[in-house]
């Protein structure tokens, strides 16, 4: 088997210089684990300009369809209001026992 050729060898062919060199083994991830290069200061304005911009639209769309009114009415405004009614439904049902007939609803 011929030295260059051999899986098992360290070493490539003397170059021209007569001097031996080792081979590195190869590591097929090395590119995935370096850190990419620095972007130009371009990039950073762009990106922030496109995010900012996006961010407001979707703000204002937010804004626009009422969304914060929607979180004011929350879940716990309408169990208080559901415990009002409930009250006022036991309140009704309390005075029809005593007095045998069915308020007025007025």
């Amino acid at each position: 088997m011929h030295l260059s050729t051999s899986l098992l060898s360290n070493t490539l062919r003397k170059p021209t210089g007569g001097i031996p060199r080792t081979v590195e083994p190869r590591n097929p991830a090395a590119g995935f684990f370096k850190a990419p290069p620095k972007a130009p200061w371009r990039y950073y304005v762009i990106s922030f300009a496109f995010g900012f911009a996006v961010g407001s639209a979707l703000e204002y769309s937010v804004i626009k369809a009422g969304y914060y009114d929607i979180m004011r009415w929350s879940e716990a405004r309408k169990v208080a209001k559901d415990r009002m009614e409930m009250e006022e439904a036991v309140a009704l049902l309390e005075e029809y026992k005593k007095t045998g007939k069915l308020p007025s609803l007025d």
